[in-house]
C-alpha cells in the first residue's frame, strides 16, 4: 500500500509561500498602501470580504499582529493571533451568512457567527501557519533604516532582513574586532620583524 500523499498546502488551504507573502505584506502595510495590498491580496481577502474591511480595520489587525511578531512569549502571540483570527472568522461568516452590520446583532446570530467554519478561511491558515510554524523565525530587522522590517527569516537566529541592512553591523563588528585584536597583531608582528632584523 503507498502512503498518501502529503498537502503542499497549509490546512489543504494557502501554499506556504503564499500565506509567508501575504503575512509579510500584511505586517509590514502602510496606509497610503491598502489598495495595493487588497488588489494584491484577493485571494485572502476577496471582494464580498472586503466591505468588512476598512482601513482602519486592517491598520489594527497589523499593529496586532506587529505585537505578535515582536514578541518573545508564546503566551502573548497566540493571544494576539487569536485576537485577529476570531475577529477574521466572524468577518467571514458574516459575510457567508448575509449579515451587513455587526451593530445590534443579537446573541443566537453572533453565536452562529461564530462557530467554525466547514473550511478554514486563507487569512486563518496563514495566521494559524505564522504561529504553529514559522513563529521564531518572524523577525524584526536590526536596521533602523529598513522600509520593510518585519521578516520571515530563513534561520531562527537571522537578525537582519537582507545583506544591505546587516552591512552597517558587520563593518562596525570589523571594526570593533580589528581595534581589539588588529592593533595588537600588527604590534607583535612589528616586534617580530624588528628582532630579526
Amino acid at each position: 500500500m503507498t502512503p498518501p500523499m502529503r498537502s503542499s498546502k497549509f490546512l489543504g488551504v494557502v501554499t506556504t509561500a503564499d500565506a509567508e507573502c501575504f503575512l509579510e505584506d500584511w505586517v509590514n502595510l502602510e496606509e497610503h498602501d491598502i489598495q495595493r495590498f487588497l488588489m494584491h491580496h484577493t485571494f485572502f481577502m476577496p471582494d464580498e470580504f472586503q466591505q468588512w474591511v476598512t482601513p482602519h480595520v486592517l491598520i489594527r489587525h497589523r499593529d496586532t499582529l506587529r505585537k505578535a511578531w515582536d514578541t518573545q512569549s508564546p503566551f502573548l502571540r497566540n493571544w494576539c493571533l487569536s485576537l485577529v483570527r476570531m475577529s477574521i472568522s466572524i468577518w467571514f461568516n458574516a459575510v457567508r451568512s448575509g449579515v451587513r452590520n455587526l451593530r445590534g446583532v443579537d446573541e443566537r446570530t453572533m453565536d452562529v457567527l461564530q462557530e467554525p467554519p466547514e473550511k478554514p478561511s486563507p487569512i486563518y491558515a496563514a495566521l494559524l501557519y505564522l504561529e504553529i510554524v514559522i513563529a521564531d523565525r518572524a523577525k524584526h530587522c536590526g536596521s533602523a533604516d529598513c522600509e520593510r522590517p518585519y521578516f520571515i527569516g530563513e534561520k531562527r537566529w537571522q537578525r537582519y532582513c537582507s545583506p544591505s541592512c546587516a552591512r552597517p553591523a558587520v563593518l562596525a563588528a570589523k571594526r570593533k574586532w580589528f581595534e581589539d585584536k588588529g592593533q595588537k597583531r600588527r604590534a607583535r608582528a612589528r616586534r617580530r620583524k624588528d628582532g630579526k632584523q
